[in-house]
Order: C-alpha cells, then sequence, then structure tokens
C-alpha cells in the first residue's frame, strides 16, 4: 500500500508540472476554427495563434488601405502630412549654416534657406504621395499580402514549436517534476 501511495505522489507531481504546459499548447494551437454552442462561439476559439494571424493579416491590409487615403488626403494631421512636416524642419535645420554666410544679404539668405526646405519638403512629398502609390499599385502590393496570408501558416510554427520547443520543455520539466515527485514520496516515505 505504501507502495502505491509513493507512485501515486511520483504521478500526480508530474502531472502538476505537465499539466500547465498541455495547456499551454491547447490556448495557442486548438482549434484552429471557431466553434460554436448553438449560435453563441465560444471564447478563445479559435486558438490564440489562428487568431493573431487573422489579426495581423487585417493589420496589414488596413495600414495599407489607410496609406492608400493618406496619400490623397489634404488633411494636415495625417502621417504622411507630418513625415513632410518633419522632412521640411529638418532640411531647415540641416541647412541652417546658411544663415551664417556674411557676404550674403539677410533677405536672400532667408529665401535660400526656405527654398532648400520647401524642395526638400517637395520631394519627400512626391515620394509620399505619387511614387510609393505607384509602386504599390505597379507591383500589386496586395497580391503579395494575400500570398504571404496563404504562406504564414501556422501549421509551420506549430511543427516548428512542437519539434524544437515543446519536446525540450517537456522532457526538463518531467525531469525536474519527477525528481520532485521522487523526493516527496521518499519524505512521504520517512514521515509515515
Amino acid at each position: 500500500m505504501a507502495l502505491l501511495k509513493f507512485l501515486i505522489i511520483i504521478v500526480f507531481n508530474l502531472s502538476l508540472g505537465l499539466t500547465p504546459v498541455l495547456l499551454i499548447i491547447g490556448f495557442l494551437f486548438y482549434p484552429k476554427e471557431k466553434k460554436y454552442i448553438g449560435y453563441k462561439q465560444i471564447p478563445l476559439t479559435p486558438a490564440f495563434a489562428y487568431r493573431k494571424k487573422e489579426q495581423l493579416m487585417r493589420k496589414i491590409h488596413r495600414l495599407l488601405h489607410d496609406y492608400l487615403e493618406e496619400c490623397e488626403s489634404l488633411d494636415q494631421n495625417s502621417r504622411v502630412a507630418k513625415w513632410e512636416q518633419k522632412a521640411f524642419k529638418s532640411a531647415f535645420e540641416k541647412y541652417g549654416w546658411i544663415d551664417d554666410i556674411r557676404w550674403l544679404p539677410g533677405v536672400i539668405k532667408e529665401k535660400i534657406h526656405h527654398f532648400i526646405s520647401t524642395v526638400a519638403y517637395e520631394v519627400v512629398r512626391q515620394f509620399l504621395r505619387k511614387f510609393v502609390p505607384f509602386l504599390i499599385e505597379k507591383y500589386k502590393l496586395e497580391s503579395y499580402i494575400a500570398i504571404i496570408d496563404k504562406k504564414l501558416d501556422v501549421e509551420v510554427i506549430k511543427e516548428f514549436f512542437m519539434k524544437y520547443i515543446f519536446k525540450y520543455i517537456m522532457i526538463v520539466l518531467a525531469i525536474c517534476y519527477g525528481l520532485l515527485g521522487l523526493f516527496n514520496g521518499f519524505l512521504f516515505l520517512i514521515i509515515k
């Protein structure tokens, strides 16, 4: 009877250590699709990795769509407009040495300084609002996003995780909790 209790203690310690890892694997990779009870979706379905992949693809599409909208917008608070303003300020600061030229009149220095900053602003403006959208359209970036969506397979990540990470975590935890179970079992036998 004492031997049976000794073995139960070891098995209990092993299950206590390995159960959280198995729950994490289940949370990450199982189930693959949404599950329903009646018409209500069960929370946490699909699994975390599948949900995050869907969210990532939606975010990439949204970022591309938002960028193209901002390129057409005249709103001065858009990201593209802020980048343009930042280019102007950066060029204005970088070419501040023009104001230090002594032999030029102040009005000419100011006009040259402002002209160079405006050129930098316009180059960045044309690049961000015309050239980048042209490249997006020419190379059909949305089709590449669709390809990434197909190629970014969670099953590959799951396979890698199970082969190279999960296996070793289970071995280390089995050894640690097995030794802990042996220690607890011997402690039980000594105290009894």
